[in-house]
């Protein structure tokens, strides 16, 4: 039902013949989180790129999973629409081989935050915003699709990747305290090598490889998970958005993986806006 009400207004659009620029059409939205469809008025060739687009048309739409318009196709993703002002876009793996980087930088322009989602072996998902440092600040979040221009590569290759980079490398690389802010709190360490590592990276490992390097540093990764927190309304994002991770900070920071944080951390997944 949810593609049908999807596609029928293109169709309706396009046999109508070439419409003007300001010719505007209805676009139903389901998977708001409730099953019910929200409708929007879009103008032709504008169609909703990011869930920022979608909370700035209505500022009433619900967490839950939407199709957004990237590179001429429709990729299906979770909207975070309540934490930390919402608008944050959750990509359903999916949805990684038709996009590009070039893509996915058209729809990452607030470059100051993300969203972690955890699932946990109990069930449960627990929630953390990722900020840099006050100390860093002047430096912009880094995501990529597949490249990590500016960043440390990542130590297992599984194939398409989400890159996601806080402090750039050539600021990494010094015996300095790094790391990042959960949830408005400081997570930090005392880069002891100048290694410049700090990122997480995100792999779907459609190939099913088996990682090379699991890792065995939790170190101050192990923070990142015990400063979640449970969103209010107990909202649960699908299990398929998430995925396997690498993490590593430094220079005796942390490195690891999913599989080996924590027992109890199963997978992660990351939004952005």
């Amino acid at each position: 039902m949810f593609s049908l009400l999807l596609v029928l207004p293109f169709l309706v659009t396009f046999c109508q013949g070439s419409p003007s620029p300001d010719a505007q059409y209805e676009m139903l939205l389901g998977g708001n989180g409730f099953n019910v469809p929200l409708k929007f008025k879009w103008r032709v060739g504008k169609m909703p790129r990011s869930c920022k687009d979608i909370l700035a048309e209505n500022g009433e739409a619900h967490s839950g999973e939407y199709y957004l318009s990237v590179g001429r196709k429709f990729v299906l993703v979770y909207c975070e629409m309540g934490l930390n002002g919402g608008g944050y876009t959750f990509l359903h793996p999916s949805s990684f081989p038709t996009m590009s980087d070039e893509h996915l930088q058209e729809i990452f322009t607030d470059k100051t935050s993300f969203v972690m989602r955890t699932l946990r072996s109990d069930g449960r998902q627990t929630v953390s915003v990722l900020e840099q440092l006050s100390d860093f600040k002047q430096h912009e979040l880094k995501l990529g699709l597949n490249q990590h221009d500016g960043y440390q590569a990542p130590i297992n290759d599984l194939g398409t990747y989400l890159f996601f980079g806080f402090i750039p490398m050539t600021v990494a690389s010094a015996k300095t305290t790094q790391g990042i802010s959960v949830n408005d709190k400081p997570v930090t360490f005392s880069n002891c090598d100048a290694n410049g590592n700090s990122h997480f990276v995100l792999s779907p490992n459609f190939a099913e490889i088996e990682p090379t390097d699991t890792g065995t540093m939790p170190g101050i990764c192990k923070e990142f998970f015990t400063l979640g927190t449970q969103n209010p309304s107990g909202r649960m994002m699908s299990q398929e958005f998430f995925m396997f991770a690498e993490m590593h900070f430094g220079g005796c920071g942390c490195l690891t993986t999913t599989n080996t944080i924590e027992s109890s951390v199963l997978a992660i997944s990351i939004g952005f806006r």
